[in-house]
């Protein structure tokens, strides 16, 4: 009788757990027949749904260009022909000798109708057709790719490639959202990477180590109600950077498609759009966009940037600025721009259109955007310097340095003090030439396999690297108008896990200095003075200039 209670208490146990079982797997499969997926608990639903998702879209995968708009969908507000072409209204037709406009969602005209795009706007301007090959996310590489696949279909008389700012570092990816095509600078000029672009469905739900609790569905449907996000978000469906210069592709990219359209006798013009956001906050123009707008005014390429314009809006009233684009909820959040703010955008183009001389402006073959070649050293003492420093001396408090035991050469950093900020400033160099800075380093992971190096010019352009030294990649930020950044990251010659790093980017004369700091394990650059650490050694800069 002593051990009637301890078996209720089983009993009442293993009853609450059968129903909670039996009432998990009621829901689990009534939700699957009512939203039309496979009914076996087991079974993997997310295959079906990435299949349906695809099927749903307004995009078509496309192995050169990753996707682009389906041929001649019908909705309320997005209506195409041939080769997803978007109708500027109901008699838009594919025509031949017409003007040409590549771009991304802020050229497609996202946000607004059919009639409400600029290049809808500009037709009208124009009294001529406008093809709208615009697709939404594109980069600048996808975007002069379009162009590219376009211009022997239609023979256009104008090209107008659009790009928002954002397209630019764009290029710097191999997956943004899908996967997509890249560029890379090699000896020879740029190089396609990534084509054929894998298909969405090649990276749907096949993840071996993927358990059979993975594949539920209830889980999945609650979660989706609580986030108000998807149901389910395919692998594909992330973001993946390369390491190469998107400003550098971008500008090589203009390059080529600029001595396509002298050959054939067409006009090039290029666009150069921005978000209200950057206005709104009187951010100045990003260093990458001022870098495009340089290298195509360089090759002979007319250029409309319609910064200028937009910002003395902002600046004689918020309201008006507002009313230049798509309002999100709360009248806070910028969105694509409104059929107002297509329309002064389209009224900058028509005029630079009517501009354009009889005849092309030729290519400016001496602009030089091509790979980087810097072989001449600056200054042979740069090495010695940097060598012969004592990096202990130069903590900022937050960073404890000590020597590497057992005889090697370098140093091990860790964390001290406060959560925040950890690094160390070495000692700028002063007045150095005009030419491509490089930091050369050799870094072992310790508790920490992040590490961010900083290259830092006197007028406050540089770039930041941030290394992963666990997958060997390096991922670059520019700021400011800084030219060919580029960086490498791979096994070095000492071994024990020491990784060579190698980034550079190309300055102005001036001083140069060089940052070391501390990222924690998700990349942020804000940790506590726990005593996280890693190795350094050979610390070196080195300075080029062009033969």
């Amino acid at each position: 009788m002593a051990d009637s209670p301890i078996r209720s208490a089983l009993i009442n146990g293993a009853v609450i757990a059968g129903t909670f079982v039996v009432g998990f797997a009621f829901l689990e499969v009534g939700l699957r027949v009512v939203n039309g997926v496979p009914a076996a608990p087991w079974s993997d639903w997310r295959a079906q749904y990435v299949v349906a998702q695809n099927e749903s879209s307004s995009n078509r995968y496309d192995e050169t260009l990753g996707w682009v708009l389906r041929d001649n969908l019908t909705s309320h507000n997005l209506n195409t022909i041939e080769h997803g072409i978007r109708i500027n209204g109901p008699d838009t037709v594919l025509t031949q000798g017409a003007v040409l406009a590549a771009g991304d969602s802020f050229t497609a005209g996202s946000e607004v109708g059919d009639t409400e795009s600029w290049p809808a706007h500009l037709e009208d301007k124009l009294g001529r057709p406008v093809m709208n090959s615009g697709v939404g996310g594109y980069g600048t590489d996808q975007i002069v790719l379009r162009a590219e696949q376009l211009m022997d279909i239609l023979q256009p008389e104008i090209v107008v490639l659009s790009f928002f700012d954002q397209d630019i570092l764009r290029a710097g990816y191999s997956r943004y959202g899908e996967n997509k095509p890249y560029f890379v600078d090699t000896p020879a000029g740029i190089e396609l990477k990534h084509v054929p672009v894998p298909a969405q469905s090649e990276n749907k739900a096949d993840d071996p180590g993927a358990s059979i609790t993975d594949n539920l569905y209830l889980p999945a449907v609650v979660r989706s109600a609580v986030t108000g996000g998807p149901i389910y978000i395919p692998p594909g469906s992330t973001y993946r950077k390369v390491v190469n210069d998107p400003v550098a592709v971008s500008c090589a990219l203009l390059n080529r498609i600029k001595k396509q359209t002298v050959e054939s006798g067409v006009h090039l013009l290029l666009v150069l759009q921005y978000g209200g956001q950057i206005h709104h906050t009187r951010s100045p123009r990003p260093g990458h966009a001022e870098l495009v707008i340089e290298c195509a005014t360089s090759l002979g390429i007319p250029v409309v940037d319609e910064f200028d314009t937009i910002r003395q809006v902002s600046n004689a009233s918020s309201e008006d600025l507002r009313a230049l684009y798509v309002m999100g909820p709360g009248d806070a959040n910028f969105g694509h721009m409104s059929s107002a703010g297509n329309d002064l955008v389209a009224g900058l183009i028509a005029e630079a259109i009517n501009d354009l001389p009889a005849e092309p402006t030729p290519l400016n073959e001496t602009a030089g955007f091509g790979p980087s070649a810097y072989t001449v050293p600056l200054n042979n003492l740069l090495t010695s310097q940097m060598q012969a420093l004592d990096i202990s001396q130069y903590s900022n408090g937050l960073v404890d340095v000590s020597a590497l035991w057992w005889g090697q050469e370098g140093y091990t950093f860790s964390a001290k003090g406060p959560t925040g900020e950890h690094y160390l400033s070495l000692p700028a160099l002063s007045d150095l030439e005009a030419g491509r800075y490089e930091i050369e380093v050799e870094l072992r992971a310790g508790s920490t396999d992040r590490v961010r190096l900083q290259l830092l010019h006197s007028v406050m352009t540089g770039v930041l690297a941030d290394i992963d030294l666990g997958s060997d990649h390096a991922d670059l930020t520019r700021l400011g108008p800084v030219q060919r950044i580029g960086a490498s990251v791979k096994d070095a010659d000492r071994g024990s896990d020491w990784k060579a790093v190698n980034f550079h980017a190309a300055f102005t004369a001036g001083d140069v200095r060089i940052l070391i700091q501390f990222l924690d394990s998700n990349g942020s650059s804000t940790l506590p003075g726990d005593g996280t650490n890693f190795d350094i050694a050979n610390i070196r800069l080195n300075g080029f200039v062009a033969e």
